[in-house]
């Protein structure tokens, strides 16, 4: 009798492990539905998922305030239904043009695919998460989430009240737009089992967002530009929001100091809704976000990037200035350098090579020595659009 309780008890043990997961309880307007969400393939995403609906992260709203202790998703909307497809929701705005207030890489490298009922980030591009998220629902033909594979990170799957995400997805829409609004009402988070509990949302080198001050340098009717009082780190990302009567913001610009950035340069700030003359009036604030796992150096000048992914190498040898040098593919004569792009985002770069396509490498870091850094990476190439190349690793020497 001693023997079988021992053993039993040993298999509930062993039972509580195997389980330990942490779900997502989504409370809505038309019905309740349930995420379990995967914090092994994909722990950055989450982490910042978790922290923001339980208001442990610090946040940025529309304004450019920044909010503490503060749920970020209760009592927004799904702003986007596209029929027999997906549900979209996480926008401050509830229009699909805001997060956060900073973007976080994607976790894409040997991570779940897309299927129906999975619980995905949404994004602009590679490596711009921030908020938003969507969940599938069946499609026919299934192979019409292919093009999700590598572009969107999987961190969950819908667990119960699949029917709730059928019937959010079957409602009637201008475009994608719901005619009648589908609220958010609260995202809950459960955790069960130790290893759940235990799971850290703060240490997974997700952004940091505070209040900078900055001077103003003038140069009316065309220009302001906003300077540093206290010289930026390369990872740091300034987004600026104006308002011409203290009551309506709006995000004006972003400014990322990015490669071999000064980082006590002036930078302008962009006229809100397009290049005309400023007007008579108009106050500012800004906030920074510091990406700690970004992989884009300070200089590139002397460095070399090693990019490797399904058996496929390149590796680019930069030269003394850091604006040029040759690539190397899989073992071929070297190719020149011809240009050099940055994004905002302090995870892209771009390059113009002799005799291939444009290249993009998105990548984060993931560990450091101090010879070198070591990421993951996204390899995009393109034609007429950006399209998926290789997931794979990359090394920069120091």
């Amino acid at each position: 009798m001693k023997w079988f309780t021992l053993t039993s008890a040993a298999f509930l043990l062993c039972s509580a492990a195997a389980n330990a997961q942490i779900y997502a309880d989504f409370s809505t307007s038309m019905g309740d539905f349930t995420c379990e969400l995967n914090y092994t393939a994909a722990p950055k995403t989450v982490a910042n998922f978790v922290s923001l609906a339980e208001g442990t992260r610090k946040w940025v709203d529309p304004t450019g305030t920044i909010r503490e202790n503060t749920r970020f998703y209760d009592g927004l909307i799904f702003h986007r239904v596209f029929a027999k497809f997906m549900i979209q929701s996480g926008c401050p705005l509830g229009t699909g043009a805001a997060g956060p207030g900073y973007v976080f890489p994607d976790e894409t490298v040997g991570g779940p695919i897309h299927e129906p009922y999975v619980l995905s980030m949404a994004n602009a591009t590679g490596y711009t998460n921030g908020s938003q998220f969507f969940v599938t629902v069946p499609r026919n033909p299934a192979d019409d989430f292919l093009h999700l594979d590598g572009f969107h990170t999987v961190f969950g799957v819908v667990t119960s009240g699949r029917d709730i995400v059928d019937q959010i997805n079957a409602v009637p829409v201008e475009g994608t737009v719901p005619m009648t609004p589908v609220v958010l009402q609260s995202v809950v988070i459960r955790r069960i089992g130790s290893q759940a509990a235990a799971f850290d949302v703060h240490a997974h080198d997700l952004p940091d967002v505070s209040v900078t001050a900055y001077n103003l340098q003038p140069d009316l009717p065309s220009y302001v530009r906003a300077v540093p009082r206290i010289a930026r780190d390369n990872r740091v990302t300034t987004f600026t929001y104006a308002s011409e009567d203290l009551l309506t913001w709006q995000l004006a610009s972003q400014d990322y100091v990015g490669l071999a950035g000064a980082g006590d340069a002036p930078f302008p700030i962009a006229v809100p809704y397009g290049f005309g003359q400023y007007p008579e009036k108009q106050f500012y604030r800004f906030t920074d976000a510091v990406n700690s796992d970004a992989i884009v150096p300070a200089s590139l000048a002397g460095k070399t990037l090693t990019a490797e992914w399904a058996g496929n190498s390149l590796v680019f040898t930069f030269n003394a200035a850091g604006d040029g040098g040759t690539v190397i593919l899989n073992g071929e004569p070297p190719r020149d350098i011809l240009k050099i792009h940055e994004t905002d985002s302090p995870y892209d770069l771009l390059f113009e090579i002799s005799g291939l396509i444009p290249l993009k490498i998105s990548g984060s870091l993931t560990a450091s020595t101090t010879t070198k850094d070591s990421g993951i990476l996204k390899i995009s190439g393109f034609t007429n659009t950006w399209f998926l190349v290789g997931l794979g690793t990359l090394e920069i020497t120091k």
